[in-house]
């Protein structure tokens, strides 16, 4: 079953989001960017647990998108590029000290293993708002809660629970 949710015109502001469509297993935003829509598909999952969060929120107060984006960040394991780029160098520097392979591997695995040392943060996130990146399919959640009128969401970043 599909269900298309209309979006209100000037309701928005400068949002470029067109429409919303859900399906029994992802919901697929319809974002604008120059004049052309593209779909962005967030797993029923993702939507899942952004709604459980929502539900957390005290109702009747702000709480900063970085909270829903954070947390999801934290759930679903998203990894730093930004840190994957940089094992190489540590491996690198490693490999300059003259410690044997099985320690310099020991290290590079214990650290890529490591959620908290390898989780991306907000900051990367936002910085990677690109095609099909975590940042939209977080984004596009938070705009399918506000069209559920669930939250409402300002152009500041924060959002409150309405019911």
């Amino acid at each position: 079953m599909e269900e298309e949710i209309d979006i209100t015109h000037g309701k928005r502001g400068r949002d470029k989001i067109k429409g919303i469509k859900e399906t029994y297993n992802k919901v697929i935003v319809h974002y604008e960017k120059a004049g052309q829509v593209r779909d962005i598909e967030i797993p029923i999952e993702m939507v899942d647990f952004v709604g459980e969060l929502i539900k957390q929120m005290e109702f009747g107060e702000n709480y900063h998108s970085k909270y829903i984006y954070n947390k999801c960040i934290e759930n679903f394991g998203i990894k730093s590029e930004i840190v994957k780029s940089k094992m190489d160098k540590i491996k690198s520097v490693l490999v300059d000290r003259k410690l044997p392979q099985s320690i310099v591997d020991s290290v590079i695995r214990e650290l890529t293993d490591d959620t908290e040392f390898m989780q991306m943060t907000f900051e990367e996130l936002i910085g990677l708002r690109t095609g099909e990146s975590m940042y939209f399919k977080i984004y596009g959640c938070i705009k399918y809660f506000e069209e559920k009128d669930k939250i409402n969401y300002n152009k500041r970043g924060y959002i409150m629970r309405l019911e």
